[in-house]
Order: C-alpha cells, then sequence, then structure tokens
C-alpha cells in the first residue's frame, strides 16, 4: 500500500512535532493543569452512502495538550481497512486531523466537550487510484476522571468532505494518559471534594459536605451531619459534642426542658424533668418515707404528715361519810365525766384510790378504803361499760391523808377516792 502526504497533511506534521514535542518536554514542569497527553482509542466510521464503502472499526492514536482555560489542542491519525460494498474489494483510508477541544475534565464529575477541526484523508482502493479529501469536523462528546493521569472520552463526529462533498460520522472511544501535568489535586480533609473545587477546606473527618465541601448541619444545632448521632435534634436545643441533646442530669429530659436541672442520678423524674411526687405533699418520692400522704396534709422534711401531741387528762376526787364505802349522790356528775373520758379515749386506764382518816383502826381503815375505790370502779363499769381490765382499785387506808385529821374539816377531806387519767391525743396537720 502506498501513501503520500498532501500539504496539507505535511503542515499537520509538521505543527505536531513544533508544538506537542516541546510540550511533552515540559513534562513535570507543567504548571496547574496543562498538560500533554496521548490518547489511544478505538472509532467506528460510517462512510457517506455516494461512497459506496463499508462501515468499519478502527484504531487511532492522538496526541495533545490541555489549557487550563477548558481548551485542548490536538492532533491524530486513524488508519481504517475496509472494502467497498458493490465489489467487496479492499479499500484503505488513513486519516490527519488536528482538533480543538471546547471543555476542561473535571474531578468530580462527567463533563461535555465539543470538537472542532479540520481533517487529511487519504483513499487507497485496491483498484483505481489513491484520491485525497480535506475535511471539516464537528462533535460532541463527554469525559470522566478514572484516576490519576487517566481518562475516559466518547464522543460522535460529523466529517465533511470539501472535495467529494461527503458526509461521513464517527464514533470514537479513548483512553487519554497525560504525560505531564493534569495530577489529580489532593484533598486534605478527606470529605470527597478536592482541595481546588473545597470551599471549607478544613472540614472535620466524618461530616457529610455539599458539593462545594462545606459541612451540613441539617438541624442547625452546630454539629455536623455524618458525626451528628442526633441529626434531629429540636431546633434551639442545647447539644453534646455528639449532636444529642444535652441533659447534663441524665434524667431523660434535654436541658432546654428541664426545669429541675440538677436532679440526682436515677431519680425517675416527670416531663418537666422534677422528681416525681405521687401524692403532692413537695416531697419528692425518693425521699418521702410516707408516700400516700392524703392531699392538702402538712408533712415534714420525710413527706410524712405532721402530728401535733396534746396531753389531756382528767382527775377524780370523791369525798364519802365517815365509815361509809357509798358514793353520795353529789358525786354523781364527776363520775360521769370519768366515764365519759375512758369512751372517748378508750387507750386510757386508771388507778383508783381509797382513803380514809385516822379514824379507827388501821387495818379497819385499810379494808374501807379498798372498799370505797371497788365502789367507784362498779359504778365505772356497770354505769359506762369500761372493760374491768382498764381499772384498778387499790385501798391506800389512813396512810396518806391530805388534811389534819385532828379536824373535821380536815377528815372529811381524807375520806377520799382519787384518780388522775391522762392520755397523749394526736391531731394530723
Amino acid at each position: 500500500m502506498k501513501f503520500r502526504l498532501t500539504g496539507f497533511t505535511k503542515q499537520l506534521t509538521f505543527l505536531m512535532v513544533c508544538v506537542v514535542a516541546p510540550l511533552t518536554a515540559m513534562g513535570e514542569a507543567t504548571v496547574d493543569q496543562d498538560g500533554v497527553y496521548v490518547i489511544p482509542g478505538l472509532g467506528a466510521h460510517y462512510f457517506d452512502s455516494v461512497t459506496g464503502v463499508e462501515a468499519q472499526i478502527f484504531p487511532s492514536l492522538g496526541v495533545g495538550f490541555q489549557f487550563r482555560r477548558h481548551f485542548a489542542l490536538e492532533l491524530s491519525v486513524r488508519s481504517i481497512f475496509t472494502e467497498t460494498k458493490s465489489t467487496g474489494n479492499d479499500f484503505d483510508v488513513l486519516e490527519y486531523e488536528i482538533d480543538m477541544i471546547f471543555g476542561r475534565p473535571h474531578w468530580e464529575k462527567w463533563t461535555n466537550f465539543i470538537v472542532v477541526g479540520l481533517g487529511d484523508a487519504q483513499y487507497n482502493p485496491n483498484v483505481g487510484s489513491t484520491s485525497l479529501q480535506t475535511q471539516g469536523i464537528v462533535g460532541y462528546g463527554y469525559q470522566g476522571v478514572i484516576a490519576d493521569r487517566f481518562l475516559l472520552r466518547a464522543d460522535v463526529r460529523g466529517l465533511y468532505g470539501f472535495d467529494n462533498e461527503t458526509a461521513d460520522a464517527e464514533l470514537n472511544v479513548g483512553l487519554l494518559y497525560f504525560i505531564g501535568g493534569y495530577k489529580r489535586p489532593d484533598d486534605e480533609d478527606g470529605d470527597g471534594v478536592l482541595d481546588p473545587f473545597d470551599k471549607c477546606p478544613g472540614t472535620p473527618r466524618g461530616a457529610t459536605v455539599d458539593n462545594k465541601g462545606c459541612p451540613i448541619d441539617s438541624d442547625d444545632d452546630g454539629i455536623f451531619d455524618g458525626i451528628d448521632l442526633c441529626p434531629k435534634t429540636p431546633k434551639g436545643a442545647l447539644v453534646n459534642a455528639a449532636g444529642c441533646t444535652k441533659d447534663d442530669d441524665k434524667d431523660g429530659v434535654p436541658d432546654n426542658k428541664d426545669k429541675c436541672p440538677n436532679t440526682q442520678h436515677g431519680v425517675i423524674v416527670n416531663e418537666e424533668g422534677c422528681p416525681l411526687d405521687s401524692d403532692g405533699d413537695s416531697v419528692a418520692d425518693y425521699k418521702d418515707k410516707c408516700p400516700e400522704t392524703p392531699k392538702g396534709a402538712k408533712v415534714d422534711d420525710d413527706g410524712c404528715r405532721i402530728i401535733l401531741k396534746e396531753t389531756v387528762e382528767i382527775t377524780l376526787q370523791l369525798e364519802f361519810k365517815l365509815d361509809s364505802s357509798e358514793i353520795l349522790p353529789r358525786h354523781i356528775g364527776k363520775i360521769s365525766e370519768v366515764g365519759e373520758f375512758m369512751r372517748q379515749y378508750p387507750d386510757t386506764q386508771a388507778v383508783l384510790e381509797g382513803h380514809t382518816d385516822s379514824t379507827g383502826s388501821e387495818e379497819y381503815n385499810q379494808r374501807l378504803s379498798r372498799e370505797r375505790a371497788e365502789a367507784v370502779r362498779s359504778s365505772l363499769i356497770q354505769g359506762f361499760g369500761i372493760k374491768p381490765s382498764r381499772l384498778v382499785a387499790v385501798g391506800m387506808g389512813e396512810s396518806r391523808p391530805i388534811a389534819d385529821n385532828s379536824t373535821a374539816e380536815g377528815r372529811e377531806q381524807n375520806r377520799r377516792v382519787v384518780a388522775v387519767l391522762r392520755t397523749v391525743i394526736e391531731e394530723p396537720q
């Protein structure tokens, strides 16, 4: 197979040497995202029907330079081995072209680009003479970074032959490898947004960020999503370092709603964060030793009802006639008072002491004093239903006078039965 270079092809070759060679020499010295690349690839060429040539898959090879201003200059060559539709004769095509690629590869996503170029196609049929044709190229495609220095590209192109007025089409897939420059930028904060595009470069590790690299805080609690263990905290709530509602006393009620923020640990609280007070006595259940105090009752520090204690008493003193144990009618009212007292206070007991004056023998007076005490005891038992066990009758004889036995008045005072009944009553407050 014989190929010849047209003037245009020679110009392309010269341009490739003059432009690309020095760029390649720059290697790693290129700055920012400028860089030289090579692009091997595969394509499918669909010829205009007037050409009478079968569509065919072909290899391609290109070299280019990416400028930092979203623009690349690319030189490529394609070798297509096909055949004529009518006769099946071999038909080879060699294409050279120079293209301008408008669109900059992005490290974060696939981006589109436009191709505008000019080329030279050399047709070499097995039967017939070689012919040349200048082509105008336009195309559209997508490219994306797949690794450091590597991009994947796919595009569709239309080729217009100015000499024969043909319209061909191509599908191309290529793998770009940057020889110099265009190394993947760092991501210092590890948030997935590369440093050149990161508007918030100091984001804490693990925080969720937006497409600008700035952390997201959905609940506005100051703790970023991704490291916020409670991402739906109510607005305005105080939170801890984990983003959860702050609860210093750990009673389950957030501090911003806790009316009792220093509750002792482990104490059961109500919805306001205060210790439960089931009986409403203002003493919390955990300190209340009397948890079922009636409503409105006054209580002490232990939550128990305050009881006022009062001592009540009644004194009984009955005088008797000489040498008699009969109760005088004038004393019936006093006995009645004592009987009612003992009914009202059923825990009371009484010791009834009988006494005499000094008239008579000591033995006689001892017996008489006992009879007088028993008379009073019987009156209380029979008249008021007082249990006998609550009453004790004792005779003291003449041993305890309270007045002078040498006078009639004194002896009258000494002939007596006495008792003091005393009890303590409790009044709940």
